[in-house]
């Protein structure tokens, strides 16, 4: 099972509208300048940034303290398989939904702040992406499994295999 998340970090002194900074494994966090699209969840569009480098999934949304509506972090996977998230270095809750190969909406989670219980928010079966947002704003929106994720073909291109 693949998992995404921070072992070491180190945080700055940030008001609490700012977010927090730090580094893991030499890559800062929050990150910026990662691409940006819209895609839909079955009727729901999002603006999203890509995470689709190792490095740029680990970070994925560490350090930020909001996540405006109608936005969010999508994941692309060089493959699908069984993917977890966990919550450190998150100082506010987020939703993850996860989406098979056949990009539907295999598992939903709310994930608390700061939760760093490995494997607690798992794909529950092969996934290749996942879409974060605000915590409750996917199910408040009426987004439930089975959902269908569409993105540009521009997304899809990002996908790399692993050199296994």
């Amino acid at each position: 099972m693949a998992s995404v998340g921070a072992v070491l970090w180190v945080q700055s002194r940030a008001a609490d509208d700012e977010p927090l900074r730090g580094t893991h494994h030499g890559w800062p966090f929050p990150q910026s300048g990662l691409p940006e699209h819209d895609i839909r969840i079955g009727d729901l569009t999002l603006h999203v940034e890509v995470a689709h480098t190792e490095g740029q999934i680990i970070i994925g949304m560490m350090g930020r303290r909001r996540v405006p509506d109608g936005t969010g972090m999508l994941f692309v996977f060089p493959r699908a398989e069984t993917h977890a998230f966990w919550m450190k270095n998150c100082p506010i809750d987020l939703d993850v939904a996860f989406f098979g190969g056949d990009r539907k909406l295999v598992q939903l989670h709310t994930m608390t702040a700061w939760d760093v219980t490995r494997d607690k928010y798992d794909s529950g079966g092969p996934a290749q992406f996942a879409v974060e947002t605000r915590g409750g704003y996917l199910t408040g929106q009426g987004v439930t499994v089975g959902d269908e994720l569409h993105m540009p073909p521009a997304v899809l291109k990002l996908i790399q295999p692993d050199d296994d």
